[in-house]
């Protein structure tokens, strides 16, 4: 059922009742599900390194080419863990920058990196290891949407909705060498697990998802709102349920500033050393007043088309779950996902991290999914718009202009 107001009388859970309908997974719909969500792989790979030669084939294995900025941060976690410590201080030289007083690598959450260390236990090298995880763990978003949002959905849209997903604003760096992709990996099937009402699968998930990069922690209190207000109608019970279960998805970051407490002497740490990168001034929040230098005229073009794109299919995706809030099936899944993309964007405007909406954007990209029952023509537009932007600035991260 869905739990908002209009929809109290219907059944216990539509999500369980809309997955009877559907009828029990068959190993050819599960093949086909792969199928699919492979397809869309390829095709994003593809479209997001179209500009950059180098990158195009997706079947080459080339770590170097997607190497970039941080990447060499969470290689090095991978190898010493995360370090803090002031600056000039044994094993903390003096930064490039004279006004930093806190140098190290707790700026950068420890999942991605502890992942690339057990690929490397067993033999891939640590470059390797984080380009195969990032690679992997798109398409098994991919594959996750594909059985929780788009099982009923006919082949050839479900792989239109799958490339909008994957071409999401900032899909370029889900195959870099970066973690989010493994956090939308995770964020994706804690959604799925919440619409379901398994909040334990949901917690374990999410809790995953905020160890891996720090802009799921805005998705995941967007996720736990939208899980609340669901839970309205259900009484006051159901709401602290639910509100409970959303706290415990936070148990990671209550370790992490724990062990940065004991280990640093500084809960903080990952803030203190954050603080440090802020650029001096912005021309738009997470936007640094060098960019205009650094990406010429269109490729700044293609960035504000970037963010404006964003900005339009979340709200779109809002508009679209209200519009459809008496005929979705699935209304608990898409609100669960557009709440969450709209933390990211809500708190990404108040942040000054110069990755914001080249990178860690691509976390709202659930809000795509509630365009599947779209007419067809305009889902096309909307898929072929965001892909040929996504391409765009993408040139600009293979080129090293955008951090």
């Amino acid at each position: 059922m869905s739990r908002l107001p209009r929809h109290a009388s219907g059944p216990a859970n539509s999500h369980t009742e809309h997955d009877k309908k559907i009828g029990a997974l068959s190993f050819s719909e599960f093949s086909k599900g792969l199928a699919l969500s492979g397809v869309a792989w390829v095709a994003a790979r593809v479209l997001v390194a179209w500009r950059w030669p180098a990158a195009l084939n997706p079947f080459q294995w080339n770590p170097v080419t997607w190497l970039h900025w941080d990447s060499k941060n969470y290689l090095v976690i991978s190898i010493h863990q995360r370090t803090f410590g002031a600056c000039g201080t044994p094993g903390f030289p003096n930064p490039f920058y004279a006004h930093f007083k806190w140098c190290g690598t707790a700026a950068w959450l420890p999942g991605y990196p502890t992942a690339i260390r057990w690929l490397f236990a067993l033999g891939i090298a640590r470059i390797d290891g984080a380009f195969l995880l990032a690679n992997l763990a798109i398409f098994v978003a991919l594959v996750i949407v594909w059985f929780g949002w788009l099982r009923p959905v006919a082949p050839g849209r479900s792989v239109i909705v799958l490339l909008l997903f994957a071409v999401f604003p900032g899909a370029v760096y889900s195959f870099a060498l970066f973690p989010v992709s493994l956090a939308l990996a995770f964020l994706v099937g804690g959604i799925a697990a919440g619409a379901r009402r398994h909040f334990l699968i949901m917690a374990v998930l999410l809790a995953m998802a905020n160890l891996c990069y720090p802009s799921a922690w805005l998705a995941t209190i967007g996720i736990v709102v939208g899980l609340v207000v669901l839970a309205f109608p259900e009484g006051l019970l159901a709401v602290i349920q639910r509100g409970l279960w959303g706290a415990a998805s936070f148990v990671s970051v209550g370790a992490l500033f724990l062990h940065d407490q004991v280990v640093f002497g500084h809960f903080n740490a990952f803030f203190l050393l954050e603080a440090e990168s802020k650029p001096a001034s912005t021309m738009f929040p997470g936007i640094p007043s060098d960019y205009p230098a650094r990406l010429h005229a269109l490729g700044l073009n293609f960035l504000l088309a970037q963010l404006a794109l964003a900005l339009a299919l979340v709200l779109g995706a809002l508009a679209v779950i209200w519009f459809t809030r008496s005929t979705n099936p699935m209304l608990e899944i898409d609100v669960l996902s557009a709440a969450g993309a709209l933390a990211v964007v809500v708190g990404l405007m108040f942040s000054l991290s110069p990755g914001s909406w080249n990178r860690s954007i691509f976390l709202a990209a659930p809000a795509a999914l509630c365009f599947r029952r779209a007419p067809l023509w305009a889902l096309l537009v909307v898929t072929t718009t965001t892909a040929v932007i996504s391409a765009g600035v993408s040139f600009y991260f293979f080129n090293d202009a955008l951090i």
